[in-house]
């Protein structure tokens, strides 16, 4: 089974519009594939809980959420490590 996930996007506390399109985009590929996969949101933040509901309303089978006071603002190596990590332990099939 394929596992695409999408790297949400946020700023000042609130999930940014391109996270959205991407997991649209996920859909279509997975569709593409004959339909048998999952999209997983993907989210290093802190304070963000409350916007995490809108996610499976707009297409994400699940959110696998890292909040910690470290990933406020982007700090592009520590992103970079902690998605690393998650992947090594999750196994997607792609990032977006």
């Amino acid at each position: 089974m394929n596992d695409i996930w999408i790297l949400i996007q946020h700023r000042e506390g609130t999930i940014e519009e391109t996270s959205f399109g991407l997991i649209g985009e996920a859909r279509r590929i997975i569709s593409a594939l004959g339909g048998k996969g999952t999209v997983t949101a993907v989210c290093l933040g802190f304070g963000l809980e409350a916007e995490l509901g809108t996610l499976g309303a707009y297409g994400a089978d699940r959110v696998l959420y890292v909040g910690d006071e470290s990933f406020v603002r982007y700090q592009g190596a520590l992103f970079a490590r902690e998605l690393f990590r998650l992947a090594e332990k999750h196994k997607p099939t792609c990032i977006l």
